[in-house]
Order: C-alpha cells, then structure tokens, then sequence
C-alpha cells in the first residue's frame, strides 16, 4: 500500500508540472494572439487607406486623361499666356532666355529721387577687418552703390538714400557681395 502511494504521490507530482509547463504554455500563446490581433488591425487600418489612396489615384488619373483628350494646357484652360512656362509658339532660343526688361531699355518702373531731394542719407557701416571671402585677401575700396527705397512709417513717410562701400580684392580681383541691409 505504501509502495501504491509513493507512486501516486509521484504521478500527482509530475502530472502538476506538466500542468505548470502548459499552463506557461497558455500565456505565450495569449500574448502571441494578442500580438497578432494587434497587427491584424494596423494590417487593416493600412489597408483602408491603401484603398483611398487608390481611389484619389483613379480620381486623378481620370482628370488628367479628360484633361489630355481635350488638349488642355497643362496649368487649366483658363491659364493666361503669361503665367504659362513654355508656349508653344516660342522658340527654343527664346523659351531659354531669361526673363524680364531688357537692356538698354529705359522701363517704366518707380522713379529715382535724387540725394537732394532725399530725407535723409545713410552710410553702411565699415568693417575695418574685412578679408575677401574668396580666397581671404586684402580688399580696397572700388566706390559704391547706391540704393534708394522710400521708407513708411506710420504718419511719417522719409526719402533715404543709403549709400554702401564696395570692396575689390586685391589678390582675386572680385568684387564682394553687399551685405544686407
């Protein structure tokens, strides 16, 4: 008898750590299904939004073909002539050109006032250590450049001139940019 229980004692002990391992088991697989719930769902959600994407996608390309069986030019119908990049009529030559006024011609935009008439003329400050920004070299004083704006401020407007030196460099002969004002 003694000998039928330290076997049953022995089978009840082996049988609870298989339960033990199993029910380990049961956890791993719980959090595994979890984990593959969650991916499921952002599978889906990413999805859906292929989907719109696809739609927007066909929406477009509709547009785009409706718009190539009418030959309609590539910024709408109503697109005027000048907001246009490339016009058919033009030639190469003149499609690489640059824009704006051009030489020589007078222009006919805001009118320069003279120093006299200005309010008030500024000099730029100078940097007594300036170096080439090139190659590092001495710069000397070639003139300077004139810029002329009219400044607002509330009810007070003023004419300023505002005058900057011009710098040459003297071992790469460049003339340095401005600074800002």
């Amino acid at each position: 008898m003694q000998d039928k229980c330290t076997t049953f004692e022995s089978k009840c002990h082996l049988l609870q750590k298989e339960n033990s391992s199993l029910y380990t088991e049961i956890l791993i697989e719980r959090q595994k299904n979890k984990e593959l719930n969650e991916r499921l769902a952002n599978y889906k959600e990413l999805s859906s939004i292929i989907d719109a994407l696809k739609k927007e996608n066909k929406d477009l390309c509709k547009k785009l073909n409706l718009r190539n069986k009418r030959k309609e030019k590539p910024y709408g119908e109503n697109t005027s002539s000048s907001k246009q990049t490339n016009k058919p009529q033009s030639s190469k030559e003149n499609q690489d050109k640059k824009g704006g006024g051009q030489q020589g011609h007078k222009g006919h935009g805001r009118k320069l006032f003279s120093e006299e008439d200005a309010d008030k003329v500024e000099m730029a400050p100078m940097d007594e250590n300036q170096a080439c920004t090139c190659c590092h070299g001495e710069l000397i004083r070639i003139g300077e450049k004139k810029r002329y704006f009219i400044k607002y401020e509330p009810a007070k407007v003023e004419k300023v001139v505002y005058k900057q030196t011009q710098y040459l460099c003297t071992s790469c002969n460049k003339v340095q940019p401005l600074k800002p004002l």
